[in-house]
C-alpha cells in the first residue's frame, strides 16, 4: 500500500482554539474539506478511513514557540491512502 503525505490546504483549515501558555502558544485546528484528490491518479474520494493529529512547529511569536495541532482525515481510495 502506498501512502502520500501532504500539508493541509489553508483554505480548508479551521482554528478551533488558541491558548497562550507560559512556554508556548498552542493552536488547535481541524481540516474542513469533505474529500481529497489522489496524488497518483487525481480522482477525488470522500471515503474517510481514519482521523489523526499532526503536530507542527511554527516560528516564534513574541518570543514564544508556536505549536499547531491539526486534526486531519485519512481518505482512502482503492489501494491508495491520502490525507486531507
Amino acid at each position: 500500500m502506498t501512502s502520500a503525505l501532504r500539508s493541509p490546504d489553508p483554505e480548508h483549515l479551521q482554528v478551533l482554539e488558541m491558548e497562550g501558555r507560559d512556554e508556548a502558544i498552542v493552536v488547535h485546528a481541524t481540516t474542513t474539506s469533505k474529500g481529497a484528490l489522489c496524488p497518483r491518479c487525481q480522482h477525488s474520494s470522500e471515503r474517510i478511513h481514519s482521523h489523526s493529529v499532526r503536530t507542527l512547529a511554527d516560528r516564534p511569536c513574541s518570543g514564544l514557540p508556536v505549536r499547531w495541532y491539526i486534526q486531519v482525515q485519512t481518505i482512502q481510495m482503492s489501494k491508495y491512502i491520502m490525507f486531507s
